[in-house]
């Protein structure tokens, strides 16, 4: 190749020949790599909830909906017991200086759901017990360390402590540990930190990453259009493009030329260029249908409806008030009562316990009402009967689902059939 660089030298070329120039792509910062979540990293939680959107959208709004549920200290019979612990009752307005309780709770929902498990430290004073504490806190789990000295089926109170960030050492007493519904079936209090809903989706987030980098460069990039290549020849064959002259075509192109507003449309140039088209359509590529396919996955491993997110087509109102009606019926009230237990325990509550309430929510008092309209018309439908003496008073208020002891006398409609006063039960 040495004589042909002489002759190009000659006619007041400069450059050489390359034989196999790498070729230069527009609009990859990231060197032609994906932005993907590692989940072979620790911190994959957290990573994950702050780069897909859809996941974050799902786990706050499961913990907004638990953070409805109104917190309250009752006994048996539903009396209120607030009086008997006014510590705790400070606690549920405040947890700590720089929370409300929703926050709070938002807080736990969330770890929970990321991580399978959330941790509630108990700051009380030295010689206080728990029900005294000054403030609560919500601890991400991938900053706790668990030591039990003996096997889950042999422990006792005591045997595990707790270490926040390495260093402070917290009793299990002061410690409240939540799980989510997963299977434990280790006999050991540490929880596998991938056996959590993050992980078992973790190929639909990622999915929905490179979906959402696709569109993006679509809107961006006009996507991956084709090559730009030099077709110019002298004498000698193919004349490469100098570095100078590559970067003026590029910068032209990548900055100029476009769809957007006060770009051009047309280029315009004297290099002798060949183009090489290489795009694909975006229907082939079928984003938007598999996303909504990893959408869905989210949703069904976390318990929230999936016609509940924005971009759902086909959903009525009433379907979504359905859909939010079951979410609470099916996941977010019996989570609660969870919550409820677990509080009422760590806080050693005698003849007490915690009560969270979802009555004040508009689609549970629509549920009450139609109890109320079903149990008037059974009691008209029973009341009848009574009155035509087919059924005994006590007969009718079994009926209606009061408690009562049928045992010799039964009384009858004096207006029925079973005459006046009370006869025997027949």
């Amino acid at each position: 190749m040495g004589v042909f660089n002489s002759i190009r030298k000659a006619f007041g070329r400069t450059d050489t020949v390359v034989q196999q120039a790498p070729i230069q792509f527009i609009g990859f910062e990231l060197g032609g790599r994906h932005y993907t979540i590692d989940f072979s990293a620790d911190d994959y939680a957290s990573n994950a909830y702050n780069s897909c959107g859809t996941l974050k959208t799902v786990v706050n709004r499961n913990a907004l909906a638990m953070a409805n549920g109104s917190w309250w200290i009752s006994d048996q019979d539903t009396n209120d017991m607030a009086d008997r612990y006014p510590d705790i009752m400070q606690r549920l307005a405040a947890p700590n200086p720089y929370q409300s309780f929703q926050e709070f709770i938002i807080e736990l929902e969330v770890y929970r759901q990321l991580y399978g498990e959330c941790y509630v430290y108990f700051a009380a004073a030295e010689g206080k017990g728990v029900q005294n504490a000054y403030a609560w806190w919500a601890i991400a789990p991938n900053r706790v360390t668990i030591t039990s000295h003996r096997n889950k089926l042999a422990a006792e109170r005591g045997d595990i402590t707790y270490s926040i960030d390495g260093n402070v050492s917290v009793p299990e007493e002061k410690m409240l540990h939540i799980r989510d519904v997963n299977v434990d079936t280790n006999l050991w209090p540490v929880i596998d930190r991938k056996a959590n809903r993050v992980y078992s989706v973790r190929n639909a987030i990622n999915n929905l990453i490179l979906a959402e980098e696709a569109l993006f460069a679509i809107n961006k990039d006009r996507g991956a259009l084709g090559i730009l290549s030099n077709s110019a020849e002298d004498a000698a064959g193919h004349i490469p493009m100098t570095d100078t002259e590559k970067e003026a075509i590029q910068s032209k192109f990548a900055n100029a030329y476009g769809l957007a507003a006060g770009q051009w449309k047309v280029i315009v140039t004297d290099a002798n260029l060949k183009w090489q088209p290489m795009t694909m359509s975006v229907k082939d590529l079928q984003l938007l249908e598999g996303m909504q396919k990893n959408e869905q996955s989210i949703c069904d491993v976390f318990n929230y409806p999936y016609e509940l997110l924005s971009d759902t087509r086909g959903v009525t109102y009433a379907n979504k008030r359905e859909a939010e009606k079951a979410m609470y019926e099916d996941f977010v009230i019996p989570m609660s009562r969870i919550y409820a237990e677990a509080f009422t325990r760590a806080l050693q509550l005698k003849d007490a316990q915690f009560m969270i309430d979802f009555s004040h929510l508009s689609f549970m008092k629509a549920a009450d009402k139609d109890k109320a309209d079903a149990f008037a018309k059974n009691a008209t439908a029973v009341l009848d009967l009574y009155q035509r003496g087919i059924i005994s008073r006590e007969e009718a208020r079994l009926k209606l689902e009061y408690d009562e002891d049928i045992k010799g006398q039964t009384m009858f409609s004096e207006a029925g059939e079973g005459g006046t006063g009370a006869q025997e039960a027949r």
